[in-house]
C-alpha cells in the first residue's frame, strides 16, 4: 500500500515568462502528435488526452507516480519510484515482479515515451523528471500500428518543450514542502533558452529534488512458520518439524534498521538541446538527458503494523542512473513531410531488495535454511536436533539496458482529406543482468549439516568459503559473495525491424475512416545461466 499526502509552500521566480489567465487556457488550441503528426487535439480521431505543461505545474506534478494520478484511465503499480509500470483501462498481459523481469524478459502492455523514444520496461518503466514538460499525451486502447511494441493497452508519451530560435527566456523555480507525519522535502528545477544566432537555439535544464521519507521501519522480529515450512518443502532434506521435536528456529531481527521515515527518493538531472533552422524546409534538432535516481528504504506499508509502517530486515535502496540521446531531421520535399528520429539510451540499475518473506513460500528452503536430513548422522539423538539459522534473505539486482532506436517516416498534409503516413522503425535492445538471491543462514546449515553426516572436523562454510563461482555471461568467474545461495545471469538481445503505413479518409467533418497496418521482424537470443548452490553441502572441499 502506498500513501503520501504533502502540503506544499513553493517560491517561483521568473525571467521572460508569460502566463495565460484560466478563461485563455480553456480557449487555447492543444496541439498533439499522437498520429506522428502535429494536429488539433479535437480534430484526432482517436481516443486521446493530454495534460499541459502549465497544468503540471499547477498540480505540483514532477515523478512518475504523480503524473499518471491525473491521467483518465491510467494507473500504475508497483514497489516504488523506478520500480512501477503503467496500466490502461486495467488491461495487462501481468505485473513483473522486479525480482525476475529482467530474466524473464517480459514486456508491459503500456508503452512509454519521451518524445520519439520509447523507454518502456517490464517491472522497471524509466521514471522520468516531469522537468519542463510540455504535456502528457495518453492514447488508449492497441497503438501498435504506429508505436509497435508494449502499446497492446495503449501509450503514454511525454513531451519536453523544445529549444525555441529567436528568443530568451528563463525560469527558475524553488520549492519546499512538508509531508504530513514525515521528513521535509525540497526541489530546484532551473531553464534557459538562449539564442545561438538567427538560425540556432540551445536550452537548457537541471533540476534537483529531494523528497523526505514518511514511512517509518518499525523494529520487530521475523520467525518462519514450522507448519507452513513443512507443508511447502520439496527438496527431501527438509526439517520436518512435525517429526523432529528438538528442532530449533533462529528468528530474523531487524533492530538496526529501524528507523522513522526511511523511504527517501532524490531525482537530480539536467537535459540540454540545440535546435537549428538548416533552411526554409529542414530543421534539425538534438537533445540530450541524464538522470539520476537514488532511493532508500521501502515504500510499501504494512497495515497491520498502523498508518504507514513497515517492518523489512533488508536495507532496501535503488540506484537508476541513465542517459538518453535523442535526434530528429524533418523536412519537406515537395508535397511530403518526411521525419528521420533515432536515439540511445544507456541505464543502470543497482537495487536490494527485502527478500524474507519467501521463507514461508519458497519449496527449497528448508535446505538452505535448516541443517536437518543429515543422512551420515552417528546416532538416533544427532538425528532428531535440527537447527534453523537466520531467515533474513535479499535480492540484489544489476541490471544494464542499452537501447537503439531509427525510424524514418513519410506523411502527407494533415488538411488533406485522404492523408497518408508511412516508415521504417528499427529497434536494438541488449539486457545484462545479474540477480542474486542473499540467504544468510545458508552457510550455518550446510556447515551443521556436514559435521553432523561427516564429522566435527569437517571445514565450516565461514564467510568467503561458500561462493558461487560459475561461468555466465555477465559474471564470468568472479565468485557472486558468501550469502549469495542462487544467482541468475543473462544477457537478452532483441533486433526488431518494422514496416509501418497508415491511410486516412474523412467521411464527413466529424466522420474519419482509416486503415493501418505494421510487419515486423524481431530475433530475440537469451544465453546465460540460473546457476544454485544446491548440492553444495555435500562437498567436503567448499562450495563452488
Amino acid at each position: 500500500m502506498y500513501r503520501n499526502n504533502k502540503l506544499s509552500l513553493a517560491v517561483s521566480v521568473a525571467i521572460g515568462v508569460s502566463f495565460a489567465g484560466v478563461a485563455n487556457a480553456e480557449l487555447e488550441e492543444v496541439i498533439v502528435t499522437a498520429t506522428k503528426r502535429a494536429e488539433n487535439m479535437q480534430d484526432v480521431p482517436i481516443a486521446i488526452s493530454a495534460l499541459g505543461g502549465d497544468s503540471l505545474k499547477e498540480l505540483n506534478v514532477q515523478t512518475f507516480d504523480e503524473y499518471v494520478q491525473y491521467l483518465p484511465n491510467v494507473v500504475s503499480a508497483g514497489i516504488g519510484p523506478g520500480s512501477r509500470e503503467i496500466y490502461i483501462r486495467g488491461s495487462a498481459s501481468e505485473q513483473g515482479s522486479v525480482t525476475v523481469t529482467s530474466a524473464q524478459g517480459s514486456a508491459p502492455g503500456v508503452a512509454l515515451y519521451l518524445d520519439e523514444m520509447p523507454v518502456s520496461f517490464g517491472g522497471r518503466n524509466l521514471d522520468l523528471y516531469a522537468a519542463d514538460l510540455q504535456r502528457v499525451e495518453v492514447l488508449a486502447g492497441p497503438q501498435g500500428t504506429l508505436f509497435g511494441a508494449s502499446s497492446q493497452s495503449g501509450t503514454v508519451r511525454m513531451i519536453t518543450n523544445k529549444p525555441v530560435i529567436g528568443e530568451f527566456e528563463g525560469r527558475v523555480d524553488l520549492g519546499i514542502s512538508t509531508t504530513s507525519g514525515g521528513d521535509n522535502s525540497n526541489k530546484m528545477e532551473a531553464m534557459i533558452n538562449l539564442p545561438l544566432g538567427e538560425n540556432v537555439a540551445m536550452r537548457l535544464v537541471g533540476f534537483s529534488d529531494n523528497q523526505g521519507g514518511y514511512i517509518d521501519n518499525v523494529g520487530g522480529t521475523f520467525t518462519p512458520s514450522g507448519p507452513v515450512v513443512d507443508r511447502n518443502q520439496l527438496s527431501g532434506f527438509g526439517t520436518r518439524f512435525d517429526k523432529r521435536p528438538n528442532s530449533t528456529l533462529e528468528s530474523a531481527n531487524n533492530a538496526s534498521l529501524v528507523e522513522d521515515d526511511w523511504n527517501e527518493a532524490t531525482y537530480n538531472g539536467f537535459r540540454i538541446g540545440v535546435a537549428a533552422d538548416i533552411n526554409e524546409d529542414w530543421s534539425v534538432l538534438v537533445q540530450h538527458t541524464s538522470q539520476e535516481l537514488d532511493v532508500e528504504g521501502s515504500f510499501l506499508i504494512d497495515p497491520r503494523l498502523g498508518d504507514d509502517k513497515s517492518q523489512k530486515y533488508a536495507p532496501e535502496r535503488t540506484q537508476d542512473d541513465f542517459g538518453l540521446t535523442t535526434w530528429t531531421l524533418e523536412g519537406r520535399v515537395a508535397n511530403l513531410d518526411m521525419v528521420y528520429t533515432g536515439g540511445y539510451l544507456d541505464r543502470d540499475v543497482d537495487a536490494l531488495i527485502d527478500y524474507t518473506h519467501y521463507n514461508n513460500g519458497g519449496g527449497y528452503i528448508t535446505y538452505y535454511l535448516c541443517s536437518g536430513g543429515a543422512a551420515g548422522a552417528t546416532s538416533p539423538e544427532s538425528q532428531q536436533e535440527n537447527s534453523c539459522f537466520d531467515p533474513t534473505k535479499m535480492y540484489r539486482d544489476q541490471t544494464n539496458n542499452e537501447r537503439t532506436t531509427h525510424e524514418f517516416r513519410v506523411s502527407t498534409d494533415a488538411d488533406n482529406r485522404v492523408r497518408l503516413l508511412g516508415g521504417i522503425y528499427i529497434n536494438d535492445v541488449k539486457t545484462t543482468s545479474i540477480g542474486e538471491f542473499q540467504y544468510l543462514s545458508t552457510g550455518d546449515a550446510f556447515t551443521e549439516f556436514n559435521r553432523a553426516s561427516y564429522g566435527d572436523d569437517y571445514p565450516a562454510y565461514a564467510p568467503g568459503n561458500i561462493t558461487l563461482d560459475i561461468a555466465g555471461t555477465t559474471a564470468g568467474s568472479t565468485p557472486r559473495g558468501p550469502d549469495t545461495t542462487f544467482f541468475n545471469d543473462f544477457t537478452r538481445d532483441e533486433e526488431e525491424i518494422a514496416f509501418f503505413g497508415e491511410i486516412a479518409f474523412d467521411v464527413t467533418e466529424k466522420l474519419t475512416a482509416s486503415l493501418s497496418a505494421r510487419r515486423y521482424e524481431l530475433d530475440t537470443q537469451l544465453q546465460g545461466a540460473s546457476n544454485f548452490s544446491f548440492g553444495c553441502r555435500y562437498d567436503g572441499a567448499g562450495a563452488s
